[in-house]
């Protein structure tokens, strides 16, 4: 079990050498929350190259589609770039940060810019010709139908009758 890291306060001194081992246990500490607390998918490699930011997302698995929701605030539609080849599924974008963003000095940034691609294999059911994609809310949802043969279906149990000549079942019990 991994337990999480655990910040402990150090006492400030005017000695130089000090404030730089403070400035470097503040950082050490935060190289360590973003490693614990993000999901592992996030340092994923693509192109033999860390991406430069992975978005969160969802597969629902549901009766008659498979549904995928990956969550990219403050972008438009027009910004993804959704490709299928055979059972994968691509998705591709970049957030670009703000032009006032950039000329700002931060304090603390946590947001995410640049580009980043997902890619999943989709299962064998997923019709992916009839995939459709909407984004709403910071959103962005792909559902992909199930062929009609790995739909999920009811089957009707039906009582049978007692038939002539044959014996009836006893319980043992």
């Amino acid at each position: 079990m991994i337990t999480p890291w655990k910040r402990r306060t150090i006492r400030s001194n005017t000695n130089a050498e000090e404030s730089s081992l403070e400035r470097f246990r503040g950082e050490l500490d935060r190289v360590f929350d973003r490693f614990f607390m993000r999901p592992w998918h996030v340092m994923q490699l693509e192109s033999g190259k860390l991406s430069d930011w992975s978005p969160l997302l969802d597969v629902l698995d549901k009766d008659d589609a498979v549904v995928v929701q990956v969550e990219v605030p403050g972008m438009k539609a027009e910004d993804f770039e959704i490709t299928i080849d055979g059972r994968y599924l691509t998705i591709a974008g970049e957030k670009e940060e703000s032009s006032e963003a950039k000329d700002e000095d931060h304090f603390y940034c946590e947001r995410c810019y640049g580009a980043f691609r997902r890619r999943l294999e989709m299962p064998e059911s997923a019709d992916m010709d009839h995939l459709e994609a909407t984004y709403a809310n910071g959103i962005l949802t792909l559902e992909v139908p199930k062929t009609a043969d790995a739909q999920v279906r009811k089957i009707e149990v039906r009582a049978a009758d007692k038939q002539p000549g044959r014996p009836e079942m006893v319980s043992l019990s």
